[in-house]
């Protein structure tokens, strides 16, 4: 589309999607990011070994009177209506059980990891090392809202450590 003359005015993405964001708005260019994609994917644990994601059709206060005596993190708020939460092998079977038995909407996720929760800490870890040693940055073409500062990237020196806040907070 930039071939083609578009060019956004602002870019914005959740999780993963904030790795394409600081390409696309051109604070890191393809390489940086695709290191740092490949570090993530590298420092993650076996593919679902810790738990799974799943997606509710339910309030985040719905669910923590529900599910009172589970283990449970809220990764993701989509919606009032609609909870993404992450939990071990351990808690999974319980708690779709109590969801089936209350006729609540859910579904596993296909996700790899129960990202947005302390089951990833280990990682986080990680990437907060890799994130400090991140020198590779431009100026802002293209202005960036991260879900993970909650805030504008903005076009001062400070966006560097804004950027290695974004890497380790993934």
């Amino acid at each position: 589309l930039v071939d083609a003359g578009y060019r956004p005015q602002v870019v914005t993405g959740h999780s993963f999607g904030e790795y394409a964001c600081l390409v696309t708005s051109g604070i890191w260019d393809f390489d940086a990011g695709f290191k740092s994609i490949i570090f993530r994917e590298q420092s993650l644990p076996e593919k679902t070994s810790l738990g799974y994601m799943v997606a509710i059709a339910s309030s985040a206060g719905s669910l923590k009177e529900l599910l009172s005596n589970q283990q449970y993190y809220i990764s993701n708020k989509n919606s009032p209506h609609q909870t993404v939460i992450s939990t071990s092998w351990e808690y999974l079977p319980e708690i779709e059980s109590i969801l089936s038995m209350k006729e609540i909407k859910f579904k596993r996720l296909s996700s790899p990891q129960p990202f947005h929760s302390p089951f990833l800490e280990s990682t986080a870890k990680k990437m907060k090392v890799f994130a400090e040693e991140v020198n590779e940055f431009s100026q802002i073409r293209t202005d960036l809202f991260s879900g993970v500062l909650k805030s504008w990237v903005l076009h001062t020196e400070e966006r560097k450590s804004q950027v290695r806040t974004i890497v380790a907070d993934q």
